[in-house]
């Protein structure tokens, strides 16, 4: 049976126009954690962790000691990279 090694990274579900915005204001503190729109930024700093407000932006994998892959949401969609990954995990338990 074959190692698998897997990272997958997460992002939270924000517009990527928002997504830099928002970030500035956390920087700057503007955006806090006690703020009154505290909401937004627990769904920035979390949004990822959960799978209702974040979504699935890379999956890095290899195999044994090959090459490493990696699947792009940026390059794809979050749909289909999580299809060719999950296929990749029927291929390698059929062996």
């Amino acid at each position: 049976m074959p190692n698998l090694f897997v990272d997958i990274e997460t992002a939270p579900e924000i517009a990527k126009e928002d997504y830099f915005d928002i970030q500035k204001q956390i920087e700057s503190g503007i955006l806090t954690k006690n703020s009154e729109n505290k909401d937004l930024f627990w769904k920035f700093e979390r949004g990822g962790l959960n799978p209702f407000q974040g979504k699935v932006i890379l999956i890095t994998y290899q195999i044994n000691n090959g090459h490493v892959f990696r699947l792009k949401e940026w390059e794809s969609n979050k749909y289909d990279i999580l299809k060719k990954f999950y296929n990749l995990l029927i291929d390698l338990q059929r062996g």
